[in-house]
């Protein structure tokens, strides 16, 4: 049976006095039939929780595994026949021994040698080449670096001429000649007069030694026929569709305009139409998508003065096109692989083929090669500088984490005199806009808040966004944890909190400088997990551009392993994950770090001997005070405890009938 009370009084010195009497333990015989024999194994003299069994007119000691000697006193060393291999250090341990592996070994005596190739450290194509010592790549033409991260910028020794821009590319090189008046590989070549189309509303252009002249339309004159020749405004308004209105005289009609145009529109003006139109006054359209002209499966849409295809995202047997009519292989995947999973997805811009890889979670760069992931182990921070650039409130984070711990802070940033904090609150996300320097507890204040339980381990991206006066949280649900219910708060900014001063936009990632006085609340429960893709103020912090003094206890990647996967808390005990470490929720009699240890059990009324123990107490138990104990008898009635001061006995706990009464 369990009992358990609680006690309030208040006393300087406290006596407690445990009788136990009239107690008899008996295993199922009477006190008659039990014969006094002595008891060599108590106390026990075996060591190291050995188990002690009389034997005669002696004892035996019966060891747990690891110790030897007649009271089990000898701890026995496993290292003493070396069973580490290949340079490794074994570390002797209660039963058994563990080996510290030296580089490139594995396995329990370090018998296996590791394949440091197996994770695939040359990048871009390399080969990689495993030794005992470690590995070497062998890059591909155009890399170089032990793990061929570095391309090799042909652009160095400036092959293009004339001004024109390089671009490196991967072993080879381009040259951009659109800013010149030069063609060619390398824009070596200089260009015709007409090249640059100076002739507009649609006049021809005529190459003249060294020089060019424009040949215009009807109903346009100048240099570069960029004159319109007037026209009535009650003629400008006739042509549709944009169709640009000339003013024709009776003498040329006929001759101007190949084909004519009906005598009853001889007053003056004609209308040139745009592609696409047709009609004496541009009023057809023409639907120009009728001939099919989109390929490979391109959809077509008929617009005014032309079409425009949109040609397919998914590949067919793996290849895309693109072009105005969908008609060119894109290529420019070829080449640049997308690095940790990224995808690439080619493209066609002004007759240059290009390439754009979408990067998976953790990672960013043209070719996904930077990762974004970093991890805090232990209290720490990372500080970032915001500019004051918005005279009005605006502020906007985005971030992905995860953890296991239920109080962290997230972030927590100053702005205008306001404190903005996301923070976990119970394992569920809590977003605070209060003054900055107000205390916690009276000051005013705006929460917005998720009832989903977000700290399992698996991985949650959050957006906290200030501005336009509103204040919103979104929990970007990828897995669905919001279910029929939104994700999406969002709430009006009260002006009666927002403040006025021009204070510099400090971010805090993670956690904050401790307080001296220790005042901070959001200081005493640090983020210990791991984040990625963090944008503040949609700027992506990179861990590799973070300046040493603005990063403390923060780790590039991430490295999580679950302890509770080990099973470790022994006797029925709760393993709790702490992210670095585990804790074991012992069910009594148990305890210690893993519950292995058993409460120290007394017996009282051995042999119906009288018995009892008493203890005095000087430490003062403060208001409240709790016993609770186990109790095995076969007795129906005894007195189990007593609790006496300098005074008086004031609490008797007995057993009558077989019940506890107090």
């Amino acid at each position: 049976m369990k009992m358990y009370f609680i006690l309030h009084h208040h006393f300087d010195f406290f006596i407690f006095t445990f009788f136990v009497s009239s107690l008899l333990v008996i295993a199922g015989t009477s006190h008659d039939k039990l014969h006094p024999a002595v008891d060599h194994c108590f106390p026990n003299p075996c060591q190291n929780q050995a188990i002690c069994r009389n034997r005669g007119n002696g004892y035996s000691c019966f060891c747990v595994p690891g110790f030897q000697g007649a009271h089990c006193q000898i701890d026995v060393n496993e290292c003493v026949s070396q069973p580490c291999r290949n340079g490794a250090t074994c570390v002797d341990r209660v039963g058994r021994f563990s080996c510290v592996c030296s580089p490139g070994f594995t396995g329990t005596t370090c018998e296996v040698q590791t394949d440091e190739c197996q994770s695939e450290p040359c990048q871009n194509g390399g080969r990689c080449h495993s030794y005992a010592e470690g590995f070497r790549c062998t890059c591909l033409p155009g890399f170089q670096g032990h793990r061929c991260k570095i391309n090799t910028d042909e652009c160095q020794e400036q092959p293009c001429q004339n001004g024109a821009l390089c671009i490196d590319g991967v072993n080879g090189y381009s040259c951009d000649c659109s800013h010149t008046a030069f063609a060619g590989r390398h824009c070596e070549t200089p260009l015709s007069q007409c090249f640059s189309d100076p002739c507009i509303n649609s006049a021809t252009c005529r190459d003249n030694q060294g020089n060019y002249t424009c040949e215009c339309r009807p109903g346009f004159e100048g240099r570069h026929c960029e004159i319109r020749i007037s026209s009535s405004s009650s003629s400008s308004r006739a042509c549709m569709h944009g169709g640009s209105c000339i003013e024709r005289s009776w003498q040329d009609s006929d001759a101007a305009e190949p084909g004519g145009y009906p005598q009853s529109q001889a007053a003056g003006f004609t209308c040139l139409c745009p592609p696409g139109t047709t009609g004496s006054l541009c009023q057809d359209l023409m639907n120009l998508c009728e001939s099919g002209p989109c390929q490979n499966g391109g959809k077509c849409e008929n617009q005014v003065g032309g079409y425009t295809c949109h040609c397919l995202k998914q590949s067919q047997g793996g290849v895309l096109y693109g072009g105005a009519d969908c008609g060119v292989k894109l290529v420019g995947c070829e080449g640049h692989e997308c690095q940790n999973h990224g995808s690439c997805s080619p493209f066609l811009l002004d007759e240059t083929h290009g390439y754009t890889c979408s990067c998976t979670p953790g990672y960013t760069g043209p070719l996904c090669y930077t990762p974004t992931t970093f991890s805090f182990e232990r209290r720490g921070y990372l500080l970032l500088h915001n500019p004051l650039l918005d005279p009005e409130l605006t502020c906007n984070v985005t971030l992905s984490f995860k953890t296991v711990l239920p109080r962290a802070l997230l972030f927590q940033r100053n702005i205008r005199g306001l404190l903005l904090s996301l923070e976990l609150e119970g394992g569920q996300l809590r977003l605070t806009l209060r003054r900055e320097h107000s205390d916690v507890a009276e000051a005013e204040s705006q929460i917005l808040e998720f009832p989903h339980n977000v700290t399992d381990g698996e991985w949650y991206s959050v957006e906290a966004v200030l501005t336009n006066w509103a204040l919103s949280l979104k929990l970007l649900d990828d897995a669905g944890i919001c279910g029929d219910q939104s994700c999406y708060r969002k709430v009006l900014v009260q002006r009666t909190i927002v403040g006025l001063e021009a204070s510099p936009q400090n971010t805090f990632i993670g956690g904050t400088l401790e307080n001296p006085n220790g005042s901070s609340e959001s200081s005493a429960f640090p983020f210990i997990g791991c984040m990625r893709d963090v944008f503040v103020d949609w700027q992506l912090v990179v861990p590799e551009e973070w300046l040493s003094d603005s990063a403390v206890n923060v780790s590039p990647g991430c490295s999580h392993r679950d302890r509770c996967v080990d099973e470790p808390c022994q006797n029925g005990g709760s393993c709790v994950n702490l992210w670095q470490s585990y804790q074991c929720q012992c069910v009594r009699p148990y305890e210690g770090h893993d519950c292995e240890e058993e409460h120290v059990t007394a017996r009282f009324g051995n042999e119906d001997h009288h018995s009892f123990a008493a203890f005095s107490i000087t430490d003062d138990l403060g208001q409240n005070l709790s016993v609770s104990m186990f109790l095995r008898t076969r007795r129906g009635g005894g007195l189990l405890l007593g609790l006496a001061n300098s005074n008086s006995s004031y609490l008797h706990m007995w057993l009558e009938d077989g019940k506890v009464t107090v």
